[in-house]
């Protein structure tokens, strides 16, 4: 009887993990991808990037974040980084939304039909930006 009930816990373990990492994999796969063309040169926190074509590929994570990777022309994955939800959203749409207050052009929100994301700008922004008193200046590409 005890060696029963032992092949029966082990038989749950296992049924449980299979559950636990297909659940996991079904969520990986649950994302937005996004194409935009980015006519200008453009920052995410702290990184530079050239103006080109590029990808966004989101994926919800937990607790309103959301993981984010950039890719380039050929499908790299060349920045990842975490954005939060900002409960707002466009209309049958989605668009990036650069920041220019610091005389460079960082992505700053990822609006979406579904979800509007804020994107942290960056330590070295943030401290220029509170030293510099400006207009706020937004440029805004709409993504097809």
């Amino acid at each position: 009887m005890e060696v029963l009930m032992k092949r029966f816990i082990q038989f749950l373990s296992v049924i449980s993990l299979a559950m636990v990492f297909g659940v996991a994999g079904v969520f990986a796969q649950a994302g937005t991808r996004l194409e935009a063309e980015i006519p200008f040169d453009f920052m995410i926190g702290d990184k530079s990037f050239s103006a080109g074509s590029y990808t966004l590929s989101l994926a919800p994570a937990r607790a309103g974040v959301t993981t984010f990777d950039l890719k380039d022309a050929k499908g790299r994955v060349i920045h990842s980084a975490h954005a939060m939800s900002r409960g707002f959203s466009a209309k049958g749409k989605s668009v990036l939304v650069f920041n220019n207050d610091t005389g460079d052009s960082r992505l700053e929100r990822i609006i979406t039909p579904d979800v509007g994301l804020g994107v942290s700008m960056g330590r070295s922004s943030k401290a220029l930006a509170q030293k510099r008193k400006v207009d706020s200046k937004e440029t805004i590409v709409t993504i097809n």
